[in-house]
């Protein structure tokens, strides 16, 4: 499971358990886990993991 949250060390498998946990925003997540509650630099990618869940289309980048 790759790292996401670097400052608290939380893993990507911590915050898909707070959110199945019933996390809903980014400030659930760092309640439930502490992911992004030092320097906000992982929001983005707890804010994709959010999605995800909520089946919220995620557009992937057009090729070069």
């Amino acid at each position: 499971m790759a790292m996401v949250c670097l400052c608290n060390g939380v893993n990507e498998r911590k915050i898909r358990r707070a959110i199945d946990h019933g996390a809903c925003t980014v400030d659930d997540v760092g309640r439930a886990c502490a992911a992004g509650t030092t320097c906000h630099g992982c929001h983005p990618t707890i804010e994709l993991l959010l999605d995800e869940r909520a089946g919220v289309a995620i557009p992937r980048l057009a090729a070069s």
